[in-house]
């Protein structure tokens, strides 16, 4: 090999690796957008119930059932628990959080 070649091989490489860094760095700093959801209706309702009384999960997917029969259960069952992890919450604008009798609140 030439050391105009391997030369050639190394900036590629370099080139190829900046590349890859600042496709890293446009994923990071891209900002979470909140889309509205079908289920916004339910998650309004959902926040309404959790601030004004003290509801536990059980008695919260039941009541969010009754009102909204469209939305599946594992729908409402999944909010919830997104709602309690930073990385998937994007329906409460602050983490839930249940205490030891399991009432749900949030932080």
């Amino acid at each position: 090999m030439t050391k105009k070649k391997a030369t050639q091989k190394a900036t590629e490489k370099t080139v190829s690796a900046s590349k890859a860094t600042e496709a890293t760095e446009k994923i990071e700093k891209k900002p979470v957008a909140i889309k509205p959801c079908k289920s916004q209706k339910a998650v309004e309702y959902m926040m309404e119930v959790i601030q004004s009384q003290e509801v536990t999960r059980k008695a919260l997917v039941e009541m969010t059932t009754a009102k909204f029969p469209e939305l599946a259960k594992s729908t409402i069952t999944t909010i919830l628990s997104d709602g309690k992890n930073p990385k998937y919450n994007r329906y409460f604008p602050t983490l839930l959080t249940a205490d030891e009798n399991q009432i749900l609140k949030f932080r």
